[in-house]
């Protein structure tokens, strides 16, 4: 994540320059290739849109690969690195804004009545970013080295879930078929995190050493141009894509603009884009600045604070009931969030109304009970220092509000006599091990929770040791269960337990707030996926308009001396920003 990439005086010049007096923002505008050519509204008429625009997005987590390359690389892969590497490479499917499983790579596919078999046929117009044809050996391929090559990164031999990652046999170049032990509801899920890379430019290299992990060569909507260490990475349309050139030219992305300051950078058009606004407190800002959209949506994901159950105090049952009694949930919604969160019962938000379990055992927050609760688990205060015991509260150093919150967490805990030492660390392998306690937050894809890997004694990810064997029969009937109805009826009882177990204090479902400046159009009112998933960008277009209803043909964004929106002029009005 140090390292320079191969990034031009030009990108340099698009990151830093001081924008002048009066500007358009976007590019040089030109027709886009008819392939995937789809008919939306403008200026009341149905028109396609020109290709144009450079879309300049302001990631709110700090990534700072080492290599570009997401195999590999713990940042790469992680959130943030995500939005860039999906841009550039490919996977076999891909999930739409309802959590659905479409097409990517694969162009259809099909399973044996057993579950077992499934196979799946290529699209054969499919060529990657220099130029090579694409084919069935480069799934092969990928599989073998997410399966057997030590320098993957536990991520992605992780991702398999209740089974091993699969190898794909070849039947002909479209064709590969997986076999698998077990049916298994995830394999989607493992296919659409699994990114295909190319087997000429890596069979028989060095993982590590290749230079193409530095200037990295996919099939994706866009391809790689250049990238520099400590800011960002530039992009550029394909216009060889096998759906069709996107419409955007190009796409930068910064991750050298602190979370807090990204509000300011969209004001004052720098970035037109940020995915996930960390500082609530600028959201109704934000709201009242002509040209730009405030989208809020509820993810489907939980934010929890993870239990070490091998720890001797949090092995306690009556200990983690008094600190989930001691903290309050609502309270961390409404100053933390500011309202843009509703408390946590359970690891299923209820956004995901049907496999969301509403009647399970709740802990509402009452600090007596909680005193009561530590003194009958035999830690009473102590008679000078009024301390019970001392604990130590780890959550990552990218996340403002996840810091905020665990920062209220210490103070609920050391209400009750508990000392809380805070530790902000930086994403890694590590940072799941050697804990206390542990706030994170994890979102489900596609539209089938998955509550094997976390909670299952043998989960890949269940950090926190937990072991119950009801849990780990419901679980594994879970995933292979075909019939939806059964499924979900596991679901609701393996969430009555863990409310009963704890071995996570379930704290809150964050409600994500994007906003963008609305000369771009094409952002989805409601998606379950990221914004910034290249289902939604290859399709997102750049139209200037003053009031993003596509009224006005152009609009001229002014400017002041310090290089703050001011208003917009569209031949006629000046209007100003508030």
């Amino acid at each position: 994540m140090r390292k320079c990439g191969f990034l031009t005086l030009l990108v340099l010049i698009l990151f830093t320059s001081i924008v002048p007096s009066i500007s358009l923002a976007g590019g040089e505008n030109r027709t886009r290739k008819s392939e995937f050519s789809s008919d939306v509204q403008l200026n009341g008429n149905a028109t396609t849109p020109e290709s144009g625009g450079i879309l300049r997005v302001g990631l709110p987590l700090v990534i700072n690969p080492s290599t570009l390359n997401p195999l590999i690389d713990w940042y790469a892969a992680m959130p943030g690195g995500s939005s860039v590497y999906r841009q550039v490479f490919s996977s076999l499917v891909r999930w739409n804004e309802t959590g659905c499983a479409i097409p990517d790579l694969a162009a259809d596919w099909e399973v044996s009545e057993n579950g077992l078999n499934w196979t799946f046929h290529l699209y054969q117009n499919v060529t990657w970013h220099n130029g090579v044809g694409f084919n069935a050996s480069d799934v092969e391929f990928t599989y073998d080295l997410v399966r057997n090559d030590p320098n993957v990164i536990d991520h992605w031999k992780n991702v398999g879930m209740f089974m091993d990652v699969p190898s794909a046999e070849v039947l002909n170049a479209s064709t590969v078929i997986f076999h698998l032990e077990n049916v298994s509801i995830p394999f989607l899920d493992l296919l659409w995190m699994i990114p295909i890379i190319p087997k000429h430019l890596y069979e028989g290299t060095d993982l590590l050493t290749n230079p193409y992990n530095e200037t990295p060569v996919g099939t994706g909507a866009f391809r790689f141009v250049n990238w520099t260490e400590d800011v960002g990475i530039s992009l550029e349309a394909n216009d060889e894509y096998c759906r069709g050139r996107p419409y955007l030219n190009s796409i930068l992305m910064r991750w050298d603009i602190p979370s807090e300051e990204l509000p300011d950078a969209l004001r004052n058009n720098t970035i037109d884009i940020i995915p996930a606004i960390t500082d609530p407190y600028r959201i109704d800002e934000l709201n009242r600045i002509l040209g730009v959209s405030v989208k809020s949506e509820t993810s489907p994901a939980f934010w929890t604070m993870g239990v070490n159950l091998s720890h001797s105090i949090l092995s306690n049952l009556q200990v983690r009931q008094a600190l989930a009694h001691a903290v309050n949930r609502s309270r961390i919604c409404e100053v933390t969030l500011l309202g843009y969160a509703t408390p946590s019962t359970g690891p299923v938000p209820p956004s995901m109304t049907y496999w969301h379990n509403p009647n399970v055992t709740r802990y509402e927050h009452n600090l007596s009970r909680a005193e009561e609760l530590l003194d009958l688990a035999g830690y009473p205060r102590d008679t000078e220092t009024g301390v019970r015991f001392e604990i130590e509260l780890k959550v990552g150093n990218w996340d403002p509000l996840r810091i905020n919150a665990s920062t209220i967490i210490r103070g609920y805990l050391e209400n009750v006599g508990v000392a809380v030492t805070l530790s902000l660390e930086p994403p890694s392998q590590d940072f799941f091990t050697n804990f206390d306690l542990l706030v994170v937050g994890f979102q489900y894809h596609g539209t089938d929770p998955d509550l094997y890997s976390l909670w299952h004694t043998d989960g890949i990810e269940n950090f926190w040791s937990y072991n119950n064997t009801q849990v780990d029969s419901l679980t594994e009937q879970a995933l292979t269960m075909l019939n939806r109805t059964e499924r979900r009826q596991a679901y609701n009882e393996v969430q009555e337990i863990l409310a009963t177990d704890l071995p996570n204090i379930f704290l809150y479902h964050r409600i994500t707030v994007t906003a963008y400046n609305n000369d771009f159009h094409g952002f989805p009112e409601n998606s379950c996926i990221d914004l910034l998933d290249p289902v939604i960008l290859e399709r997102v277009h750049y139209a200037p308009t003053l009031s993003c209803k596509g009224k006005p043909s152009i609009r001229v964004c002014l400017v002041d001396a310090h290089g703050n929106r001011s208003g917009y002029w569209n031949g006629s009005i000046i209007a100003e920003i508030p």
